[in-house]
């Protein structure tokens, strides 16, 4: 009898949504210009996060690292990435915002093991993705931005 029920249910459902659909006429399908605006609003929002992490950088001087640099899989958070099929290295982003590298070279001299973990992501996963630079420890990477700092006198 439930099985039943459910059956109707979601047959009437799925007609409803389908004739809604058919119906649609340009006066109810979204603005352009409202889903650019969204999505540059969002990419601003993305990088004043992105600015937030590095100024943590930039300004730290000693005591207890910044939490996130502990997080070896950050690069897997995918509401900070460009767009869902567009991958980045979200450490990477950030250290190349670092410009201070008196900064780095404290962290680099914490001598903290946690930031030499890799993280554990399966490039075979389903569906594959390839993040740049996961395959990297966050130390790793904070030593290339330093030693370009360094390179590049900044």
């Amino acid at each position: 009898m439930c099985k039943l029920l459910f059956l109707i249910l979601f047959v009437l459902v799925t007609s409803i949504c389908y004739a809604q659909n058919n119906s649609l006429s340009s006066d109810t399908l979204p603005d352009i210009k409202n889903v650019i605006v969204t999505k540059i609003g969002i990419k601003k929002n993305i990088d004043s996060i992105l600015n937030n992490y590095a100024d943590s950088l930039n300004y730290y001087a000693k005591g207890e690292l910044p939490s996130f640099l502990y997080n070896k899989c950050f690069d897997l958070q995918r509401s900070l990435w460009k767009g869902f099929h567009e991958p980045i290295s979200l450490r990477w982003a950030i250290l190349e915002k670092v410009s201070n590298k008196e900064s780095l070279k404290i962290i680099l001299n914490s001598h903290d093991m946690k930031l030499k973990l890799k993280c554990a992501y399966d490039k075979g996963s389903k569906p594959q993705i390839v993040i740049p630079m996961i395959e990297k420890s966050f130390y790793q990477l904070i030593k290339k931005r330093y030693m370009q700092l360094i390179k590049n006198r900044i």
